[in-house]
């Protein structure tokens, strides 16, 4: 019996080569018969998430949803995805929140790809405006039991 030394060294590179370059799929999203399951599934998963303080409108079955955090003595905010599949919804966290002592604001991309400004902060001042990119003395959403405010602006296009 004669045995192709080049055969087998070959026959392994093929199947290593295979095995390496099969795309990576990301993880199926789990999905849930209501809201109120899928965000509790997200706060589990995201121990740090204190609370939902806004959400969007349905855009192209997805939602964002804004949320509050603690870690250590920072406050911060962030925003996750509800998406709408069927009857059932799941839940996506868009990339890390950031923190707003007193304001911030970051450029999110959410899970469908679309890409928004949301700008951030603390006040007491139940009369806060604030300046965007576009606009001028915009008054921002607030949420009153954590005096933390927020707007969460579109980009016209989806991001690349």
């Amino acid at each position: 019996m004669r045995i192709n030394y080049v055969g087998i060294p070959l026959l392994a590179l093929l199947l290593f080569m295979t095995g390496c370059s099969s795309s990576q799929k990301e993880p199926a999203m789990k999905l849930f018969d209501s809201e109120t399951e899928a965000i509790a599934y997200g706060m589990k998963q995201s121990p740090q998430i204190t609370e939902i303080i806004g959400e969007s409108k349905y855009v192209d079955n997805e939602k964002i949803l804004i949320y509050s955090f603690k870690n250590n003595n920072d406050i911060g905010i962030g925003t996750a995805s509800m998406i709408s599949k069927g009857n059932q919804v799941g839940w996506v966290l868009n990339g890390n929140g950031f923190t707003i002592n007193p304001d911030a604001n970051a450029v999110i991309k959410s899970h469908n790809g679309y890409k928004y400004d949301l700008y951030a902060g603390m006040t007491k001042n139940k009369n806060k405006t604030i300046e965007t990119t576009t606009d001028e003395h915009v008054t921002p959403h607030m949420n009153r039991k954590t005096n933390i405010y927020y707007l969460l602006v579109p980009h016209p296009t989806k991001a690349d």
